[in-house]
């Protein structure tokens, strides 16, 4: 597979992930059975401080052009020991 293969085959589960202090990159990594929830693979710097302080994080997706906005109870980190995060959030908004 030639990288333009690969750029092509990961472009759709990309998202862009913005904070009122930054921004950084994730990937769409699962969903539940019926799509309600989902989990976004990113670094802990990205959402750390928007987390803690309960800011609030969007999520842009390039592909289709979607936006959402994370709030205060729809979204659940897990911190690892290497600074990754998994963030889950309704799909369905």
């Amino acid at each position: 597979m030639n990288w333009d293969q690969v750029v092509q085959k990961v472009t759709p589960y990309i998202v862009k992930i913005e904070t009122p202090t930054g921004y950084g990159t994730g990937f769409l990594s699962l969903y539940n059975e019926d799509k309600t929830w989902c989990g976004i693979a990113t670094a802990a710097h990205v959402v750390g401080d928007a987390d803690e302080w309960q800011k609030p994080i969007r999520i842009r997706h390039h592909e289709s052009g979607t936006v959402t906005q994370e709030r205060k109870g729809v979204r659940a980190p897990h911190l690892t020991s290497t600074g990754s995060t998994i963030r889950f959030r309704s799909s369905g908004e």
